[in-house]
């Protein structure tokens, strides 16, 4: 059941307005799309990476919020969330907010699909309420003992000071942001980085002090190597149907190192996978992603 919240029948995710609820002392921003229908329809919660906000599914969303309940949320630190500093907000801490929201919206059964980091809080949200979450959907997501390409120098880089601030001037410049080292590897068609890619993730980055500032505490709590390899032992308690639904040509988290996490899950894991796309296969390939979010859901 659906508590007495604002839900947009068949609108567009875009057009839907900015809740919040108070999880902790944390504000956390959400939308709600449904059908005519919400009480009775399915729900999906959606769980977006770094450093996106839950805008980024609008393209699925909008071609299944017919059938499903979709929900999506802003992560602390980027979106409409603001960082909290005094909440534990590592991938552990910000499922136990979503334990909280779905509760509060007394939502009791819902499939969760993440992407990019928005999978590795997606595994533990699983793992933490398992009569809840029914099926599991991961996109491209953080794989134990795999090292992206870039990453570990950010995480080093953004220790010395000023580094930072360099990094948010480079963002403004189209063709710097379009090299592998900063966000070329995130689709397959670079053109899509000067999409509504841009001016709903990129810019207000730029325009915002805070929320750039924000971001990078998002970007340093979830870059946290022991915790992701420390999923590897999450994974065989992981028994819900689950669905690898992968960009084949990313570089981020290979295909092939995908496989090999596939194996040490509780149950056995679908395989699905997206030609000509990378990281944020969603954004990339929308209708592909959406007919295999279907099949999958419909077993």
């Amino acid at each position: 059941m659906i508590a007495a919240v604002k839900i947009e029948h068949n609108m567009p995710l875009r057009e839907a307005p900015i809740q919040k609820a108070d999880i902790d002392g944390l504000e956390l921003a959400y939308r709600i799309s449904g059908p005519l229908s919400p009480l009775s329809a399915p729900v999906i919660l959606f769980l977006h990476g770094w450093p996106l906000s839950g805008l980024t599914y609008e393209k699925v969303i909008n071609q299944i919020n017919h059938k499903f309940t979709c929900i999506t949320v802003d992560l602390p630190g980027l979106g409409e969330t603001a960082w909290h500093k005094t909440i534990d907000l590592t991938p552990q801490g910000q499922s136990s907010l979503l334990v909280k929201l779905m509760g509060k919206l007394e939502i009791s059964s819902y499939a969760v699909y993440g992407n990019d980091s928005g999978g590795m809080v997606g595994r533990h949200l699983a793992a933490k309420a398992p009569s809840n979450v029914t099926h599991l959907i991961l996109s491209n997501t953080e794989i134990p003992f795999e090292r992206p390409p870039w990453l570990p120098m950010y995480k080093q880089g953004l220790k010395i000071p000023g580094v930072s601030a360099i990094m948010r001037k480079m963002l403004a410049i189209d063709n710097i942001v379009a090299t592998p080292m900063f966000l070329g590897g995130v689709f397959y068609e670079k053109s899509q980085l000067k999409s509504s890619f841009k001016t709903d993730f990129i810019e207000p980055l730029l325009n915002s002090s805070k929320r750039f500032s924000d971001a990078i505490h998002s970007f340093n709590n979830i870059c946290n190597w022991k915790r992701i390899d420390d999923m590897d032992e999450l994974h065989p308690n992981l028994t819900l149907p689950t669905l690898f639904l992968w960009g084949e040509n990313d570089r981020t988290f290979p295909l092939s190192a995908a496989r090999k996490m596939m194996s040490r899950f509780g149950s056995e894991v679908e395989l699905a996978t997206v030609a000509h796309s990378k990281l944020f296969v969603h954004q990339e390939r929308p209708e592909e992603v959406t007919q295999h979010i279907l099949s999958f859901l419909a077993k």
